[in-house]
């Protein structure tokens, strides 16, 4: 399942729960095509670093869940550099920390 941003408001057919422009939506390719197709949905968020930082910070938070060091790492450097939230840039740190202790 992937993660997609939310163009235009919907009541999602199958759970009955409305869908706000800007929220994302989690579902399988199949689903988001359709989505995809009628308008409100846009394409997969993990595409691009700086699309992901153009959300939200609860978005960001959401997303930086799935990705690994490496991308983790350079979602940091375009937030420090960037908008500069804090929220965004503790949760990312504290995601890199928990990823660099021994297993």
């Amino acid at each position: 399942m992937k993660n997609y941003v939310v163009i235009r408001d919907f009541i999602d057919k199958f759970t009955k729960k409305l869908y706000k422009m800007g929220d994302l939506y989690d579902t399988n390719k199949e689903r988001a095509a359709e989505l995809q197709n009628g308008g409100f949905i846009e394409k997969e968020m993990n595409d691009s670093p700086d699309k992901i930082l153009d959300q939200n910070a609860n978005n960001v938070i959401d997303i930086t869940k799935e990705l690994s060091e490496n991308e983790l790492k350079e979602l940091f450097e375009n937030e420090s550099s960037g908008k500069n939230r804090t929220t965004v840039l503790k949760h990312i740190e504290s995601l890199l920390g928990s990823n660099n202790e021994p297993s």
